[in-house]
């Protein structure tokens, strides 16, 4: 910044020097036709020249001065604001601001895209706490289960029965924490671009009716009924692992919040560009204001995380639906059930 700052000081004194240099010659050889015009000897003129020359440059050299120290000012001013919130905001102080009204034009689009970054920071620095928080959460949860039930298990009075429930209790809480991180590390390298999806062309009904066929033991162990309308050959050209892992998060939902007894559908249809999955259930539902906040990291309409989840699911399935360039719908209505449709291009990404 000082750098530039000296840079433009320099530029203005050559400028004004070369101006004034301009000026007063200009004014030596009118004066000098101008004298000679009205009659007067070469020798007179040129006695009278120095003294005209000479108040010239007393003039310019003022007129130098001033205008040296106001665009010194006006560069500087502006200049040096920037420089202290470039230097606040280096340190960490995200919520630095320039004030943009105070800023000459010329710098104003400097100043506005130091503020749009620094906004940028703060949300970043935000999202950093709130991530480590969650995660802070989301881990001592299944982690004080296990540190619990390991002690129950310790005990010598504890029967065959029960000691055979602490070590399922144990299981599932083991089972939750393996799940998240693994949602956390598929997450990272969704957003980092460090997977790059393939375009290969498969039999999307098929990669749908496998995933759903992973889910079997879940839905005989709670009754739930499976109506299946999937079309033969629909054939895309995208990621079949990401799509995977797209209908796997989706059925999770559906079984877990589905009831005993209730019903989930999965149906595959297709026109003539796109490819449309629906996975439909009759489980309690989405509420309203909740509805927005779906896909946000580690939201979860259960705020007493009593269920088996961590939010990680559906921001995982955005996160993969914007790299194929597809797009996935919501329809809701609570103690009804809810219906997730993701429509993908069967040319591969758009």
């Amino acid at each position: 910044m000082k750098k530039k700052l000296s840079q433009d000081v320099t530029a203005i004194i050559l400028s004004l020097f070369v101006i004034s240099i301009i000026i007063i010659v200009v004014i030596m050889w009118t004066s000098i036709l101008y004298y000679r015009a009205e009659g007067y000897p070469d020798e007179e003129v040129f006695d009278i020249l120095p003294m005209i020359v000479l108040d010239m440059i007393i003039i310019l050299l003022f007129y130098m001065m001033i205008v040296f120290f106001w665009r010194l000012y006006y560069l500087s001013k502006p200049l040096s604001s920037i420089e202290k919130s470039l230097k606040r905001i280096s340190s960490g102080d995200f919520n630095e601001k320039i004030n943009v009204s105070s800023i000459s034009s010329n710098f104003k689009n400097i100043a506005e895209s130091i503020n749009k970054i620094s906004s940028e920071l703060a949300e970043v620095d935000t999202f950093k706490s709130d991530f480590v928080s969650n995660v802070s959460h989301e881990i001592r949860t299944p982690l004080a289960v296990i540190n619990n039930y390991s002690t129950l298990l310790k005990a010598q009075t504890v029967s065959n029965k029960e000691r055979i429930e602490y070590a399922q209790t144990i299981s599932r809480a083991s089972d939750r924490l393996g799940s998240m991180i693994t949602n956390i590390f598929k997450l990272n390298m969704l957003e980092v671009n460090h997977l790059d999806p393939k375009n290969d062309l498969f039999d999307l009904g098929a990669n749908v009716s496998e995933c759903l066929l992973g889910f079997e033991n879940v839905w005989e162990s709670k009754n739930i009924n499976i109506d299946v309308d999937i079309e033969d050959d629909v054939m895309v050209k995208s990621d079949m692992e990401l799509l995977s892992l797209i209908w796997n998060n989706l059925f999770s939902n559906a079984f877990k919040f589905t009831p005993e007894g209730g019903a989930v559908t999965v149906s595959v249809k297709q026109d003539n560009d796109y490819a449309y999955v629906s996975v439909k259930d009759t489980g309690c539902g989405i509420k309203p204001d909740t509805g927005k906040r779906i896909f946000d990291k580690f939201f979860q309409q259960d705020t007493s995380h009593s269920s088996l989840g961590n939010g990680l699911g559906l921001a995982l399935v955005r996160r993969i639906i914007d790299m194929i360039s597809g797009q996935i719908t919501v329809q809701s209505k609570v103690g009804v059930g809810s219906v997730f449709t993701v429509k993908i291009s069967k040319k591969g990404r758009w």
